[in-house]
């Protein structure tokens, strides 16, 4: 197809494709792969060193990961194990990526014990990011110096780091974001149907990662409907039949993904939206923050983490919109249409009170804000038409304040980073995790008054307080599906890894949990775990069957508990003993 003369136009020379790592012949692809190898490799010792100082040194855990990390452990070890036991309240793909590393555990514990596998999975996952990113600055072709500063810069990044090494899904889901832009800016360059695949298939993945990836397929699309119909020579019907046939392509996986976990989900569950309408869906745990005094859809605060995480985006945004426009550089669109839009919907979604306002939700702003400066400082493309395009491949030859320019724009979102994530109103989850790690205390009580500073030192307890519990249970010595608990409350996901004995424990994930509950006696259930107090106390399934269990029994135990577990770090939990029926 030739071009139309619009703006968004293909030229009529071809231009010339973006060098593909897997298509570059002989010597270069080489170098270049064992390139991004090493930016791989060296990612992923730091990251993973730091998870491991995280996890042994300062017992610092993320309740999140942790859960994914049973969500995997159920499939594998529990009393009932199957697939399906990995849930469908949150996406599979981070439990799913941990899956094989579990299987080690039998040979070193610690990978479940200690939830270690998800620390490993999120240090891959975001050295992949790191290596993406090097190979797409590569692809804008960018110069040497400023590529490798600019990769280093996205590197240490302090919300990259942390998420590198606590075990959560952001590394993953930032990897198949960045790896899909770095797809999408190829076809947008090349207008070639294979980087379109893959922009597709990885969002389709991405889907099964994180929910906000419906945002990115969305906008994607349309960007791909618009930009297909100005490219395409013809009439209106074959211009609008060209760029539905593309859109059509990008949105395939992404439909395919979010029909295929919806009908799973309402085979198995009975509902094809339980992030949404489950009792530990986002609903649920918002209502619940918020009877507690949790703020929500706090506009001031939504502001200051946006400006935090990336100060000078807007003005990155702006300037990158008039080169599209000047230069007819269609690839900038990219990171704005996948990363913007995923950025947006955390922004539209916490002022609407639909998420909770957590500073790790605003992280697309990194990457993007790199992209986008790169495209700055990039030759225009091969294939841009114009004389102002010619001009600006040479004056960004020759820029000399490419450098000061770069560290302008990125430097001071490393910065905005560090003051958020010290900040108990703005990073709270970041502030929970590492305010013990960056300022330790000899002696945490139970008597500290409930301030941030002593959430986070009891925090670091959560560990070696669910050890204590689980030991205590084992102590027991009971047979298999003698304690029934759900997996959703605090540190319960910790108790079953810890367990030198899982099968001991009748789960949520279990396919019989609600027949067993109803009546614990006939199946043989010897007692009933649940927690005494806690902000999602009253979520919890044993709770919510039972609300009068700690008064009368709720008709199946003994009210008075065989044992009272009020360990510094966990909620306080009380056994029951069955009533024989």
């Amino acid at each position: 197809m030739t071009a139309t003369g619009t703006l968004l136009e293909r030229p009529r020379t071809a231009p010339v494709p973006a060098p593909d790592v897997l298509g570059v012949p002989g010597r270069r692809r080489r170098r270049r792969t064992h390139g991004l190898a090493w930016w791989f490799a060296i990612a992923v010792f730091v990251y993973l060193a730091l998870g491991a100082l995280l996890a042994f040194h300062f017992d610092s855990f993320n309740g999140d990961a942790q859960a994914r990390v049973g969500n995997a452990y159920y499939v594998l070890f529990s009393r009932d194990p199957h697939l399906a036991a990995i849930g469908f309240v949150w996406n599979p793909l981070p439990s799913m990526s941990v899956l094989p590393v579990l299987l080690l555990s039998k040979v070193w514990p610690a990978l479940a014990e200690r939830a270690f596998a998800g620390n490993i999975m999120s240090a891959v996952f975001m050295a992949g990011t790191v290596a993406v990113l090097r190979g797409l600055l590569a692809d804008l072709r960018l110069r040497r110096t400023e590529a490798v500063l600019l990769s280093l810069l996205f590197a240490i990044h302090p919300m990259v780091i942390y998420y590198g090494a606590n075990g959560m899904s952001e590394g993953l889901f930032l990897f198949l974001l960045t790896l899909a832009t770095r797809y999408l800016m190829r076809y947008l360059e090349s207008g070639s149907t294979r980087p379109l695949i893959g922009t597709a298939i990885v969002l389709g993945f991405a889907y099964f990662a994180r929910n906000e990836a419906v945002a990115a397929i969305a906008c994607v699309t349309f960007l791909v409907f618009a930009v297909q119909v100005h490219r395409t020579r013809g009439s209106t019907r074959e211009r609008v039949r060209a760029g539905v046939a593309d859109a059509v392509i990008v949105v395939l996986p992404g439909f395919f993904a979010f029909v295929t976990w919806a009908v799973a989900s309402w085979i198995i569950v009975r509902h094809p939206f339980e992030q949404f309408s489950s009792q530990y869906g986002t609903a649920s745990q918002l209502g619940a923050m918020t009877a507690v005094g949790f703020k929500l859809a706090d506009r001031g605060l939504a502001v200051q983490m946006s400006l935090l995480m990336a100060p000078l985006l807007a003005v990155v945004v702006l300037l990158s919109l008039r080169r599209v426009v000047r230069d007819r550089d269609l690839r900038l669109l990219a990171p704005i249409a996948l990363l913007g839009a995923v950025l947006a919907f955390a922004f539209i979604a916490y002022l609407a009170g639909q998420t909770a306002g957590w500073f790790r939700y605003f992280m697309t702003a990194a990457p993007l804000l790199v992209v986008l400066t790169a495209g700055l400082l990039a030759p225009a493309p091969a294939g841009a038409a114009g004389h102002r395009a010619q001009a600006s491949r040479a004056r960004t030859g020759r820029r000399p304040y490419a450098l000061l320019a770069m560290a302008a724009a990125v430097l001071p979102s490393l910065v905005g980073e560090g003051v958020a994530m010290a900040n108990p109103g703005i990073g709270q989850e970041e502030y929970l995790h590492l305010s013990h790690v960056f300022r330790p205390a000899p002696h945490v009580t139970t008597d500290l008054a409930p301030t941030p500073r002593a959430r986070s030192l009891r925090e670091r307890e959560l560990h070696p307080a669910s050890s204590r519990i689980a030991g205590s249970l084992d102590g027991l010595h009971l047979p298999d599906g003698s304690i029934v608990t759900d997996t959703f409350s605090p540190c319960v996901p910790f108790i079953i890894l810890a367990s030198k004995h899982p099968k001991q424990f009748v789960i949520t994930n279990d396919r019989d949990f609600h027949q067993v509950l109803e009546s614990p006696s006939t199946f043989g259930a010897r007692y009933i775990l649940a927690p005494a107090d806690g902000t999602l106390a009253g979520l919890d399934a044993v709770n919510t069957a039972y609300p009068t269990l700690a008064t009368d029994g709720g008709g199946v135990v003994d009210p008075e508990p065989a044992k009272a577990f009020r360990e510094i770090g966990c909620p306080a939990f009380r056994l029951y003993a069955v009533q024989d029926q």
